[in-house]
């Protein structure tokens, strides 16, 4: 071998060791793990076959599920064995059978009791059948331990061109993720900030899902305004929830009229306390929820999330409750502010009510 072609094959290796080095992802946490689907075909299309690394989408090659024809209802799901901080989700379904895989429900949860339990992280709601994608990838930034593919079939069908019957042909489901508390771009060897409330990060970033109280941002390492009342503010924007006696405002440097006397609105420094609207930026300390008015809305008690990640606002002397669904879920945290009827926030943007809005009880 002469001494340019050696160089020339050395400079090839090099190229593809940085190739295969630099492009990597987070790991697929789903790989090997124990899966289980609604009913099995026959003995071959079985579960585990959706996460055992192959990812061709014909049966010839014996790499996919399939549940039976006779079903209503379907679905498949994968154990990662413990809470993993998700980042996206890739599917490859069998090739040329949209009209089976049309209309499915992509879920992510802490417990098997529902197959539709848990965080709905996509629905698809496709309205022909060339719009239905055999291949795809979804973000689903969430903390979980379970993954559920889920499909149904209602009589009538949403549309003509839908299969009869409920079926499932996964060839793949590829998680990527880091186990909580962890992250990093192939390898989730570095540890998620110590500011991060409950361990949790991004799994590719790093950045905080939720903060401390007093702290906020990406990282959750800058300082509240001592503005604030109690030192309490948005987990992104740094703006307080409630301001301190006497000022209003987002980030809370305006000074309520004299007249006032310290009380006033948080966001117009109006002296009866009131917004327009019927959502208000702060729950504690406003006057204004869901349209019921009332000046018992002082303290506010949030319960845990519960598996499901329905979050409970119990208002003290005040029987209304507000429902919403969190992500991603966790054990602990407070809410803090409300923007409009249909969203509120904890130290995390990911709270969020149904597509109704905010469900009064």
């Amino acid at each position: 071998m002469s001494t340019t072609n050696l160089v020339i094959n050395i400079y090839v290796c090099l190229i593809l060791f940085l190739i295969f080095n630099t492009a990597r992802s987070e790991a697929n946490v789903a790989l090997v793990m124990t899966a289980e689907q609604s009913s099995d075909i026959n003995v071959d299309w079985i579960a585990r076959k959706v996460v055992d690394g192959c990812t061709q989408t014909t049966l010839e090659f014996n790499c996919c599920a399939h549940t039976k024809r006779d079903q209503t209802q379907a679905w498949w799901r994968v154990d990662m064995g413990e809470l993993m901080a998700i980042n996206r989700i890739t599917i490859y379904y069998r090739g040329g059978f949209q009209q089976r895989f049309a209309g499915y429900q992509l879920y992510l949860s802490n417990t098997t009791d529902s197959p539709t339990q848990g965080v709905l992280c996509y629905e698809d709601k496709s309205s022909t059948k060339a719009q239905v994608e055999l291949l795809v990838t979804h973000q689903c930034p969430y903390v979980a331990r379970f993954v559920t593919v889920y499909n149904y079939r209602n009589n009538p069908k949403r549309y003509t061109w839908y299969d009869d019957f409920a079926v499932l042909e996964l060839c793949e489901v590829q998680v990527f993720g880091c186990q909580v508390g962890q992250y990093g771009d192939g390898d989730c060897n570095s540890s998620c900030s110590g500011n991060c409330y409950g361990g949790n990060c991004n799994s590719t970033t790093g950045s905080c899902f939720y903060s401390f109280p007093g702290k906020y941002g990406d990282y959750c390492n800058n300082d509240c305004s001592t503005d604030c009342k109690d030192s309490i503010c948005e987990k992104d924007t740094g703006y307080c929830a409630e301001c301190v006696p006497g000022l209003f405002g987002s980030d809370c440097t305006q000074t309520c009229p004299v007249s006032c006397k310290d009380e006033c609105g948080r966001n117009a420094g109006d002296c009866n306390g009131k917004e327009e609207g019927l959502g208000v930026e702060n729950i504690r300390g406003s006057r204004m929820i869901a349209g019921e008015t009332s000046a018992a809305y002082e303290k506010i008690h949030v319960h845990d999330f519960l598996s499901d990640y329905q979050l409970t606002i119990h208002l003290e002397t005040s029987p209304t409750t507000v429902t919403g669904v969190a992500r991603p879920p966790v054990q602990h945290t407070c809410v803090t502010s409300l923007h409009g009827t249909r969203q509120y926030h904890a130290h995390r943007q990911f709270i969020t009510t149904t597509a109704l809005g905010i469900v009064v009880e």
